[in-house]
C-alpha cells in the first residue's frame, strides 16, 4: 500500500521535473485537488496510478495538460508593466530600428517565452506598428510560446474580454487596434498575422534550434515565468536564452525574477524603473580567426553582417575544401540519415561549414531529399537569404507534393514578399496534404507540431489573406 503523502510528493516532483514548476507549500493544495479530480475522471484506482500514467505520457499530452492547466498562473493583460514597455518604445526598439535602417537590414525577431493567451506578443507587434511607419516593407517575425495548449489556442483566435484591457493598457489601444466581436473583442488583422504561436516547454532542451525558430534573436521577453523554477533549471533557461540571441539582443524578465546572479553572461541595462539584460556584442577579432563558409553562391544580404562570425560569408579556401561525398550507390541509407542528424546538430550550434558538409553527404540518399532541402532552407532563412530559402523548398515539394511543412514555409516566404496568391496556393496545398491524418499525429519533420496545430496555424494564415487570393 502506498503512502498518499509520499505519493503527493512523487507527484510534485514529477510536475516539476516535466515543467520546472517548484511548487510551494501554499500550491500543494492545488496538486491535492488536481489528483483528486483526475483520478474520478480517470475512474483510476490511486494517486500512484495516475504518477504513473503521468510518468508514461509526453508533457504535450491531453493528462499533462490538465495538469499545466491547474498550476500554471496566465495572468496577463495588453502592455502589462508600463516600464518594460515604456523602455521598450524610446530607448530600445528605435535604437535597433535606426540601427538596422541605416544598414539595410530591415528586420527584427522577438520571442514572447510563456506567452499565455497571447496579449505580450500582440502588445509588442502593437508597439512595433507605432514605431515604424513604413513596417510592411520590413520583415518582422514575433514568436510566442507556451507549454499551455488550451491558453496557445486563446491566443491564435484572437478575441478577449474586458479583463485582457486594464490600466496600464493604453487607453487608445482598443479602438484602434481591435474590432467588438461577440465574445469580446478581436484583435485586427494586421496585429495578428505578424505572430505564430506554437507549443514550446522551456525545461525541455528544444531550443535555440532552427527547427523552433528560437535561434538569432533581437529581443527575448520571458516575464514571471521562470519565478516558479528551481534555480538549476532558471540557469539552464537562461543560458539557453543567451546562445538564442544575437550579439547585443535584449532579454527582458519580470520584475520578481530571481537574483541577477542568474544573468552573469549579460550586460545589465538600467531604464527608469526596468532592468533588462544585454548580451555581449560580436567580438570583432573572431570575424578573422577562420574563413567562413557560404551556404551558396549567392552574395550574402546585410544580415548576414549582424549574425556570428561564420555567417559571415566569404568563399572557403579551395586547398581545404571538403571531399566530395560518395556517390549514392556506395551510400548507405542508414549512414545518410546520421549525417542528416549531424547536419541538425551543426545548424542549432551554428556551425554551418559542418551543416553544410553534412547535408551534402545526407542529400546523397534520394529518400533524404525533402529533409535535406528542408533544413537547407531554415538556415538559408536565418542567414537572411529569402530566395535561396524558396528554392531549396521549391525542391523539396517538387520530390514530395504531400510535404506539408515545405508548402507552409513556402506560404510564409512569398507573403513576406507580397506575393499573396502563391502563398495561398501554398498554404492550401499544405491544408490538403494533411486533411486526412489524425489530429494529435506530429507533423512530418516537426516532431513539437501535431497535425491539429498546423490546421488551426494554416486556418489562421489563410484568413488573413484577401477571398481572391
Amino acid at each position: 500500500m502506498t503512502d498518499p503523502v509520499q505519493d503527493y510528493t512523487r507527484l510534485g516532483d514529477l510536475i516539476r521535473q516535466r515543467t520546472g514548476l517548484a511548487l510551494e507549500n501554499n500550491r500543494h493544495v492545488d496538486v491535492a485537488r488536481l489528483g483528486e479530480r483526475l483520478l474520478e475522471e480517470l475512474n483510476l484506482p490511486n494517486l500512484h496510478s495516475l504518477i504513473t500514467q503521468l510518468d508514461a505520457q509526453p508533457t504535450g499530452a491531453p493528462l499533462w495538460q490538465a495538469v499545466v492547466d491547474a498550476v500554471a498562473v496566465g495572468e496577463t493583460y495588453f502592455f502589462r508593466n508600463q516600464a518594460h514597455f515604456n523602455a521598450l518604445r524610446f530607448h530600445v526598439l528605435p535604437a535597433l530600428v535606426n540601427q538596422r535602417r541605416a544598414s539595410g537590414q530591415k528586420q527584427l525577431r522577438l520571442w514572447s517565452a510563456g506567452c499565455a493567451s497571447g496579449e505580450e506578443p500582440y502588445s509588442l507587434a502593437i508597439l512595433l506598428r507605432e514605431l515604424i511607419p513604413d513596417i510592411d516593407t520590413w520583415y518582422i517575425s514575433i514568436l510566442g510560446t507556451d507549454i499551455d495548449m488550451d491558453r496557445l489556442g486563446v491566443a491564435r483566435r484572437g478575441c478577449y474580454g474586458r479583463s485582457a484591457f486594464r490600466n496600464e493598457t493604453p487607453p487608445d489601444v482598443r479602438e484602434a487596434w481591435f474590432t467588438p466581436c461577440e465574445k469580446g473583442y478581436q484583435i485586427g488583422d494586421a496585429v495578428r498575422r505578424m505572430v505564430i504561436f506554437n507549443s514550446l516547454n522551456l525545461v525541455e532542451d528544444t531550443y535555440p534550434s532552427i527547427a523552433t525558430g528560437t535561434m538569432h534573436l533581437d529581443i527575448i521577453v520571458c516575464r514571471n515565468v521562470t519565478i516558479y523554477f528551481d534555480t538549476p533549471t532558471i540557469q539552464r533557461v537562461v543560458n539557453n536564452f543567451h546562445q538564442a540571441l544575437m550579439p547585443e539582443g535584449w532579454l527582458i524578465v519580470g520584475h520578481s525574477e530571481p537574483l541577477a546572479a542568474n544573468y552573469q553572461n549579460f550586460i545589465v541595462r538600467n531604464f527608469e524603473n526596468a532592468v533588462f539584460y544585454q548580451k555581449q556584442p560580436l567580438d570583432i577579432a573572431s570575424l578573422f580567426v577562420s574563413p567562413a563558409p557560404t551556404l551558396s553562391e549567392a552574395p550574402p544580404t546585410p544580415l548576414a553582417r549582424s549574425v556570428p562570425a561564420r555567417l559571415a560569408a566569404r568563399p572557403p579556401d579551395r586547398r581545404t575544401a571538403h571531399p566530395a561525398p560518395p556517390p549514392a550507390s556506395k551510400l548507405n541509407f542508414s549512414i545518410a540519415e546520421a549525417a542528416l542528424q549531424r547536419a541538425k546538430q551543426a545548424a542549432d550550434r551554428e556551425d554551418w561549414d559542418e551543416a553544410q558538409r553534412c547535408l551534402a553527404e545526407a542529400g546523397q540518399a534520394e529518400a533524404l531529399l525533402p529533409q535535406v532541402q528542408y533544413l537547407r532552407a531554415l538556415i538559408e532563412m536565418h542567414a537572411g537569404r529569402p530566395q535561396n530559402a524558396i528554392t531549396a523548398l521549391q525542391r523539396a515539394v517538387a520530390h514530395s507534393p504531400h510535404f506539408a511543412l515545405g508548402h507552409y514555409w513556402l506560404g510564409e516566404l512569398y507573403v513576406t514578399r507580397g506575393e499573396r496568391r502563391a502563398a495561398a496556393r501554398h498554404w492550401r496545398l499544405a491544408a490538403q496534404s494533411i486533411a486526412n491524418l489524425p489530429s494529435d499525429q506530429p507533423v512530418l519533420f516537426a516532431d513539437d507540431l501535431t497535425v491539429e496545430m498546423l490546421r488551426g496555424l494554416l486556418a489562421l494564415r489563410l484568413g488573413t489573406l484577401p477571398a481572391s487570393s
